[in-house]
């Protein structure tokens, strides 16, 4: 099968020509292909988008017939923590070819066929026995699902980057947005119907935007929760000697019991961090360092240094509150 997949991919043979390669193998399945026959057949009934194409008495031969895939795109350029900082001349390089929109058409219906294929085959032979041939063709078309799943995602990996770019200037977390972007692409390939006559683009920016204004929205709804709190974007501490108010002295204290205590399960890293930036320490500096000092007493870039107490916050956030939930309220 590897060798069928990387002739595949480098688009040296057709799909019909590696599937009747298939067909045409002799002799017992082996021990491998069995356990992979079997736990295809214990997963879900693979999902598809339907087409009257796939109904036909040539379905296989019009879709695949003396095709080969898309060539699978270079991705070497995908690097998010670079564009995360802003590097313009790593931004250059960061180009992928732009499918056609008879090229997306095939691609997709492709797709979904052999997802279709998948399904005919999961249903007829879960509960039956099966030949060799009938296996080695449900192993195919489930390789065959991932193969194609994997080349859309390659040629769209660069919508996500360009919806992250597109609400940069929010105060989500851009390795947070990228993560969440990439499993919204996911699902919108899975849900593309290409027969409405789409962009997968359209389709999927939607998504993609729609996901981020939800993260947005939870992040609201976390922030007023604490509405007073460490900016993390700040660059250095406030050194106002002015009176604080008694709650913010509460609450920074909070902090401190957390901190020392270790309640949020922080990295030895994040405990680090949290302590020199905030002074939590009370056997330490009386004032916290800014980004850049920390990044040199642990030997990080500034912005790794902030992403790093982004995700130490959220956590010491996170088991506030749960220990504010679990505190019964005084009559």
């Amino acid at each position: 099968m590897p060798d069928r997949i990387a002739n595949l991919t480098a688009g040296k043979i057709g799909i019909d020509d590696a599937l009747d390669r298939q067909r045409l193998r002799k002799g017992r399945l082996t021990r491998l292909e069995r356990v992979e026959v079997e736990h295809i057949l214990r997963q879900d009934p693979m999902q598809y988008m339907d087409a009257e194409a796939f109904h036909e008495a040539d379905a296989e031969q019009a879709l695949f017939a003396s095709s080969r895939l898309v060539p699978m795109p270079n991705c070497d350029w995908y690097h998010p923590a670079m564009e995360a900082l802003g590097d313009t001349r790593r931004r250059e390089k960061m180009t992928t070819p732009v499918l056609t929109a008879r090229q997306e058409r095939s691609l997709f219906l492709q797709f979904n066929y052999a997802r279709f294929q998948t399904a005919v085959l999961q249903e007829r032979l879960r509960d039956a026995s099966y030949s060799p041939r009938e296996a080695r063709e449900l192993i195919f078309w489930h390789s065959m699902v991932d193969i194609l799943r994997d080349m859309i995602v390659r040629y769209n990996l660069a919508l996500v980057l360009a919806m992250a770019r597109h609400v940069s200037a929010s105060r989500l977390d851009y390795a947070d947005m990228i993560s969440r972007g990439n499993e919204v692409l996911l699902h919108a390939i899975a849900k593309f119907d290409i027969e409405r006559g789409f962009k997968f683009s359209t389709y999927a920016c939607r998504s993609i935007l729609k996901a981020f204004g939800r993260m947005g929205e939870k992040d609201t709804r976390r922030r007023a929760l604490f509405p007073v709190t460490f900016d993390t974007e700040m660059e250095k501490p406030d050194p106002s000697a002015e009176p604080v108010d008694l709650d913010l002295q509460d609450y920074v204290a909070t902090i401190r019991d957390v901190w020392q205590r270790n309640d949020a399960d922080l990295s030895d890293i994040e405990r680090d961090i949290v302590n020199y930036r905030f002074a939590l320490d009370e056997d330490g500096p009386e004032r916290g360092m800014t980004l850049t000092e920390v990044g040199r007493m642990v030997g990080y870039t500034k912005e790794r240094v902030r992403q790093i107490q982004i995700k130490a916050m959220q956590k010491i956030k996170d088991c506030i509150e749960g220990q504010l939930k679990h505190t019964p309220f005084e009559e």
